[in-house]
C-alpha cells in the first residue's frame, strides 16, 4: 500500500477531514490532499506528527552500516576505479599539495620584506604605529621607524607623507607588513602618553635606521 492511501485510510479510521487532520499538524487540507493522491510526500517532521496523530507506521529501507573489514574492502575495490577515471587526481595530488604548502611556508616566513608580496600575505594582519618624522617634504626615499606597542616593537617603513612642519611632525601609520595603507600627520599631543615615552619629540640622526638593523623587530 503506498503512503498516501495508508493517511487516507488512517484518517477515514479517525472520522477526520482532510482540513481536520491537516490543523491537528499545521498543515493545509490541500497538503492532505497531495499526500493521499501521491502527488508529494510528506517530510520526516510530518511522518512524525502524522504517525503521533494517526498511529501510522511506515515501512522504510532497511539501512545497514557496514562493518569496518567490509568498509575497508569497499574503498579498496573503489581506489582503482576512482584513480582510471580521474587520473589527475594521482598526477596532481601530491604535487599540488607540495606546492601549497612550500607557497604557505615561504608567507609564513616571508614578512616585511617586500610590500607588494606583504599586501596578499594572509599571515599579515594590518598595524597602527605611531612615528616622529623630519620637517620638510616626506616621499618613499627613506625608511622610518613605526612603533606598534608600549615596548618599542614596530617596523622601519617607508611611505608618502607630504610636507611635514614642525608643529605635525609626527604621523600615525597603518600599515600591513612593508605595505602602507594609511599615513595621517599628526601633532606630538595627539600621540598617546605611553606612546610619547617612547618616541622621540623631534627628528634627529638617532633615529636613522643603521645597516645591519632588521626590518621589524
Amino acid at each position: 500500500m503506498k503512503t498516501g492511501e495508508k493517511i487516507r485510510k488512517k484518517r477515514r479510521e479517525y472520522n477526520l477531514t482532510q482540513k481536520e487532520l491537516g490543523e491537528k499538524i499545521g498543515v493545509s487540507d490541500k497538503t492532505i490532499s497531495s499526500w493521499e493522491n501521491n502527488r508529494t510526500l510528506p517530510d520526516i517532521e510530518m511522518l512524525s506528527l502524522l504517525h503521533q496523530t494517526l498511529d501510522l507506521t511506515f515501512d522504510f529501507p532497511q539501512t545497514t552500516i557496514p562493518d569496518e573489514g567490509a568498509e575497508q574492502e569497499s574503498s579498496a575495490s573503489q581506489q582503482p576505479c576512482l584513480e582510471k577515471k580521474h587520473p589527475f587526481i594521482k598526477k596532481v595530488g601530491f604535487p599540488l599539495v607540495f606546492m601549497l604548502s612550500a607557497v604557505f611556508l615561504f608567507l609564513f616566513n616571508y614578512q616585511y620584506k617586500n610590500e607588494t608580496i606583504d599586501r596578499i600575505n594572509p599571515f599579515l594582519k594590518p598595524r597602527i604605529g605611531y612615528t616622529t618624522l623630519p620637517t620638510g617634504y616626506i616621499d618613499k626615499s627613506t625608511e622610518y621607524w613605526v612603533c606598534h606597542d608600549i615596548f618599542g616593537h614596530g617596523a622601519w617603513l617607508s611611505f608618502h607623507a607630504g610636507e611635514v612642519t614642525s608643529s605635525k611632525n609626527h604621523a600615525v601609520v597603518k600599515h600591513k607588513g612593508k605595505h602602507v595603507m594609511n599615513v595621517r600627520l599628526i601633532a606630538w599631543e595627539s600621540i598617546p602618553a605611553d606612546f610619547q615615552d617612547i618616541l622621540s619629540l623631534d627628528y634627529d640622526d638617532s633615529l636613522k635606521k643603521t645597516a645591519k638593523e632588521p626590518d621589524a623587530h
